[in-house]
């Protein structure tokens, strides 16, 4: 994956069986500074997952073969939570609840205008690059408790073996006081 200029450009993945819309998805995605590849049906969709996972997806319903709404469930089941959104003609409340249903984040209505393009896959972008700092942050964290732990286990280490130390100079000590006044050894007593 690249590395993000900024929140709102990134690597984009168009699956779609239109090449004029593929032409125009890349024409204004890349205008704007992001980087498009694109895939003709669900299994170059997931090859190019596969081979280099993109920060958002752009997915057409209505593809031959596999559909995009079979297809973004099993996105989501292999590469998790990569931002989806559907690309479709119907514009209606049914059609939308099956999307949002079968794990798309957002979706456009054709035929497609080039400000709302922007303006939702800036936004997926924006959450996936917050995700993967978020990410970054908790391993981040996840090492550093990793050095704490090592460094705790290094001093209770150290205060065993200081302990112990001072428990034997401790028994040296009363055993020659034992000695000298003619007791019974303090390490015979403690067993």
């Amino acid at each position: 994956m690249n590395q993000p200029q900024d929140l709102y450009t990134g690597d984009i993945l168009i699956v779609d069986d239109d090449p004029a819309a593929q032409n125009l998805l890349t024409a204004i995605l890349t205008r704007a500074g992001n980087t498009v590849r694109t895939a003709s049906d669900a299994v170059e969709a997931l090859e190019a997952c596969i081979e280099e996972l993109p920060e958002t997806i752009l997915l057409d319903l209505q593809m031959p073969g596999i559909n995009g709404l079979d297809l973004c469930p099993i996105i989501r089941d292999k590469f998790g939570d990569i931002p989806i959104i559907m690309v479709t003609g119907a514009n209606d409340q049914r059609t939308s609840s099956k999307i949002m249903s079968n794990g798309a984040n957002r979706h456009l209505i054709k035929p497609l205008n080039s400000s709302e393009v922007l303006t939702e896959v800036k936004g997926a972008l924006q959450v996936r690059h917050l995700q993967l700092q978020l990410e970054a942050q908790k391993d981040r964290q996840k090492h550093v408790q990793q050095k704490l732990d090592a460094v705790n286990d290094r001093v209770l280490q150290m205060d065993v073996s200081n302990g112990e130390v001072a428990r034997r100079e401790f028994l040296t000590e009363m055993a020659g006081l034992y000695e000298e006044n003619d007791l019974p050894d303090p390490i015979e007593l403690l067993g």
